[in-house]
């Protein structure tokens, strides 16, 4: 899946054209961001055009419990690794 990754203080979202995503597991764009908040300087950072290769888990999955802040989040991506 192609996106737009952004993260926050409490948000880690991953949006396609279709859907948004809470984003488990993102280790893979740590890096990423990271190296992105040293040249800005801001702690919010959007990535764009970004290929992640991950599970989609839905509220079924989890219980029945929305993911991220507040369980907003219908769905979530278990990122595997970056394409």
């Amino acid at each position: 899946m192609t996106g737009t990754v952004h993260f926050s203080f409490e948000q880690a979202e991953f949006v396609t054209s279709e859907k948004t995503y809470f984003i488990i597991s993102g280790y893979s764009l740590i890096k990423n961001v990271e190296t992105k908040r040293e040249h800005s300087g801001a702690y919010n950072v959007t990535l764009n055009d970004v290929c992640i290769n991950g599970r989609i888990l839905t509220k079924a999955q989890n219980n029945g419990n929305g993911f991220g802040p507040l369980g907003r989040y219908n769905q979530a991506v278990a990122v595997e690794s970056l394409c």
